[in-house]
C-alpha cells in the first residue's frame, strides 16, 4: 500500500506548529477534516535529494582519497623495493672486490656483514633517541 506524507500547520498555545503525518495513501480523513496538505511530495523529494547528493559527495570524495593513498602507497612501495635491490648488488659487488683484494674466500661477506649490523645498531640508536 502506498504511503504519502501529510505536512500540517497547527496552532498550539497561540504558536503556530508544522506537524508531519505519515499515513496510508487510501486514508483521505485529513483532507475531509479541513487541514491542508502542503506539497508533501515535494517537501519530501527535496529532503531525500539533498540527503542522496550529500552522500554522494560524501562517497565520491571517500573514493578519491582511497584511490590517492593507494597510488602513493604503490609508488613508495615500488621505490624501497628499488632502492633494496640496489643496496644489495652495491653490498653484493663490494663484497666481491675485498674477497678479490684480500685473497680469501668469504672475508669480503664477513666484512660487509659487519658494516651492515653496524649501520643498523646505530639507525636504530638514533631512531629511539628521537623519540
Amino acid at each position: 500500500m502506498p504511503i504519502r506524507g501529510i505536512i500540517t500547520l497547527v496552532r498550539l498555545n497561540g504558536y503556530k506548529h508544522m506537524r508531519i503525518d505519515i499515513v496510508p495513501e487510501g486514508n483521505k480523513t485529513k483532507r475531509e477534516s479541513g487541514e491542508h496538505d502542503f506539497g508533501s511530495a515535494f517537501v519530501f523529494e527535496a529532503i531525500f535529494g539533498g540527503v542522496k547528493k550529500l552522500i554522494e559527495s560524501v562517497v565520491s570524495s571517500i573514493s578519491s582519497g582511497i584511490e590517492e593513498v593507494t597510488s602513493m602507497l604503490l609508488r613508495r612501495t615500488f621505490a624501497v623495493l628499488l632502492g633494496a635491490f640496489g643496496i644489495w648488488f652495491l653490498f653484493s659487488g663490494f663484497a666481491r672486490l675485498l674477497d678479490f683484494l684480500y685473497g680469501t674466500p668469504g672475508v669480503g661477506e664477513i666484512v660487509v656483514g659487519v658494516l651492515v649490523f653496524a649501520s643498523a645498531i646505530i639507525v636504530s640508536a638514533f631512531a629511539h633517541k628521537g623519540r
